[in-house]
């Protein structure tokens, strides 16, 4: 099954994927980005220090509505959910549409990835392979 946030862009990959793999796919609340809705027009230079800023600065609110603790444990919360959700009706394979920050974030307190770098390095689209419990980064296509 693919799981997407609730934004539109993941919500149509999700159902690209599930498509072509013929499989159903579902929107789960907690799986969306990291909650910016009044940053304006930054331009790419300051957008970019604003990302840093949140990595850097994770227990503050330096960038959007939400701190970088808070967006990790949000979708922390909802990925926990969508596997156990997979795992009660005996799938051990899932796929999960999100967006980079909060992939990021996720990655680097899972995994210990630095997550400005790896967030950097994300094109659009890309993808992890993550081995879960384990927390095992199987495979990263940066952009596919």
């Amino acid at each position: 099954m693919i799981f997407t946030s609730r934004e539109h862009k993941a919500i149509e990959t999700g159902q690209i994927i599930a498509t072509i793999l013929n499989i159903s796919n579902k929107v789960v609340e907690g799986l969306h980005e990291h909650e910016r809705p009044q940053i304006g027009n930054q331009d790419h230079e300051q957008f970019i220090a604003s990302i840093a800023d949140l990595f850097t600065q994770p227990g503050q609110l330096v960038f959007g509505s939400e701190t970088a603790d808070a967006a990790y444990e949000r979708f922390s919360k909802a990925v926990d959910k969508v596997v156990n959700e997979a795992l009660a009706n005996n799938n051990d394979c899932v796929g999960i549409v999100t967006h980079g920050t909060v992939i990021s974030l996720y990655v680097w307190h899972v995994c210990c990835q630095e997550p400005f770098s790896f967030w950097s390095q994300l094109g659009m689209p890309s993808y992890l392979i993550l081995d879960y419990p384990a927390y095992q980064i199987k495979r990263i296509v940066y952009k596919v």
